[in-house]
């Protein structure tokens, strides 16, 4: 279906090991899918916390009591993912990869 689109976002949630974490978060973060015969054919976005506007810098503080706001944006559309074989067996590859 066109009109569903798939989106990847992150979301910071608290944790008890936040006093230990450095904060802002600012690692690299790429979320995305990866087709499951062709691991090179991948839909994907990168967020860079770093080089992200002022408008959503606050989804990398940390969080106090709940958890923040997510950042990501949609990726493509379901029809699209199960025309391009991304689909299989009723299955999708999503991941995220965390960058120092």
């Amino acid at each position: 279906d066109e009109d569903v689109s798939l989106g990847s976002f992150m979301v910071i949630q608290p944790g008890d090991h936040d006093l230990h974490l450095e904060w802002p978060f600012r690692n690299l973060c790429t979320l995305g899918i990866s087709h499951p015969k062709d691991p090179s054919n991948v839909i994907s976005h990168k967020v860079n916390p770093v080089n992200c506007g002022d408008d959503v810098q606050h989804c990398f503080l940390r969080p106090k009591g709940k958890e923040n706001r997510g950042c990501g944006q949609n990726l493509t559309t379901a029809g699209k993912l199960e025309t391009d074989g991304f689909i299989q067996s009723d299955t999708l590859h999503v991941f995220l990869e965390i960058k120092p």
